[in-house]
């Protein structure tokens, strides 16, 4: 089996990240399956500690922050986060390096014959990823694991383990064909991950999470650490070059100060008072973290895609925000960092479950041009619809021009000028093809 053909292999199973669930026909929503599938492989899960991650955003960010401080601590540390943004490889690392090829073909051809035996019951492709990577976390005789759910929580792949804490971030209305309708369901949804006298973090507004998330809790016995409850923010502009944020995070008996944020923006210093207030609760349990430990950690993790500069002339900046939420953030962190921009270009392209009307409602007044393209998926949105929408905003005042993905970069870069600035956002994989196409892929 070459490296290809085992992806092709993966890719025989329903893969909603490339179509529907309706193209699949009806499907059933059950754990019990991937419960069965990781049984039969001997429960890899089982042979180190975990850390889950759910929400609706900054869930992979915080992911690979916890993951950092971990490594920092000396720890050899697992990380499975989806999807990828420019290598397939990026799903699932060990201490940084992705997994390699041969490995992976390795671990498909071991577990093909129980894939293919739980193929009549259903078995998703991410169900059988995320069976491969809790199977090489094993192998590789990682201390832990820090592993990002995927959709939702209750239901998800990933809650098989019994993970040594968890934690819920900032949520969103998504998937509402399969999380709920209302951010109450989706609360619901994402509270499932809550196991029983397992300690949970939530960085979550209240408004948003209602009581769910506290009666989950409450529930199953789970110590529960509430963002502006249990432990608190404060945050102040570095003056320094570098010019990151410095965030002092504390609790009733532990504070940390000032400490440097190596990702830019405010959500990212929300998605890091969930990482020391985890740290903290992973003490607790024996796993210890030294203060340096997450102050290196936090300083020097590096996420892609994530409000990631590209020096030059224009300053290119990328995103994967594609909701609400994220737009709301991630004009707030345009404002305060890229506000003296001779002229702002948006280069988007969404896919067809996503909002885009309320997404560009929200960017709009920052953008003086757009560039309107298609993520190389099979479930993008015409860009030309995205375009009209532009186009028919009444005030709009800014060019709307529709390019291939081939081209767009390039002219958006034309459009902004040398003192310019072009955001690259609306979805993730827009911007993972914009990284590789401009050269930052590594």
């Amino acid at each position: 089996m070459t490296y290809t053909e085992a992806l092709a292999f993966l890719d025989g199973f329903a893969n909603y990240e490339r179509k529907p669930p309706a193209h699949y026909g009806r499907k059933t929503y059950s754990l019990r399956r991937m419960v069965e599938l990781v049984r039969e492989l001997g429960d890899p899960q089982e042979r180190y500690q975990t850390v889950h991650v759910a929400g609706s955003k900054g869930k992979g960010s915080t992911a690979a922050m916890m993951a950092h401080v971990l490594r920092c601590a000396g720890k050899r540390v697992g990380l499975y986060t989806s999807p990828h943004l420019v290598r397939f490889g990026e799903r699932i690392r060990i201490d940084g390096a992705e997994i390699e090829e041969e490995a992976f073909i390795d671990l498909v051809q071991e577990i093909q014959p129980a894939l293919d035996a739980f193929r009549e019951q259903g078995v998703t492709y991410f169900e059988a990823l995320t069976a491969i990577a809790l199977l090489h976390f094993a192998r590789q005789e990682v201390d832990a694991a820090v592993l990002e759910v995927g959709l939702g929580g209750r239901l998800d792949a990933t809650n098989v383990v019994r993970p040594a804490c968890c934690c819920i971030t900032t949520l969103d209305l998504e998937h509402t064909d399969r999380l709920g309708t209302n951010l109450v369901e989706i609360a619901r949804e994402k509270a499932g991950v809550i196991k029983r006298g397992v300690p949970c973090v939530t960085t979550c507004l209240a408004s948003a999470r209602g009581t769910v998330i506290e009666d989950a809790a409450r529930a199953r016995g789970a110590p529960l650490r509430r963002l502006g409850i249990e432990f608190q923010l404060e945050t102040r502009k570095d003056e320094r070059p570098r010019g990151n944020s410095l965030v002092t995070v504390y609790g009733d008996e532990w504070k940390y100060s000032e400490m440097e944020i190596g990702l830019l923006g405010w959500h990212q210093r929300i998605n890091a008072a969930g990482v020391v207030a985890m740290a903290e609760l992973l003490k607790r349990q024996g796993i210890w973290i030294e203060e340096e430990a997450v102050r290196e950690g936090l300083r020097s993790v590096s996420w892609p895609g994530r409000l990631q500069r590209i020096e030059g002339r224009p300053l290119v900046v990328m995103d994967c925000a594609h909701s609400k939420a994220s737009a709301l953030s991630l004009r707030s962190s345009v404002e305060e960092l890229f506000g003296e921009k001779d002229r702002r270009i948006g280069l988007v392209g969404f896919l067809s479950d996503k909002d885009y009307r309320v997404f560009l409602e929200i960017l709009g007044p920052l953008m003086d041009g757009w560039i309107v393209t298609e993520p190389n998926s099979p479930r993008a949105r015409n860009a030309e619809e995205v375009a009209d929408f532009l186009r028919g905003r009444q005030g709009q005042g800014a060019t709307v021009d529709v390019r291939t993905r081939q081209d767009a970069l390039d002219a958006a870069r034309k459009e902004a000028g040398p003192g310019g600035l072009v955001l690259v956002t609306g979805s993730v994989y827009l911007v993972g093809e914009m990284l590789a196409r401009g050269g930052t892929g590594e």
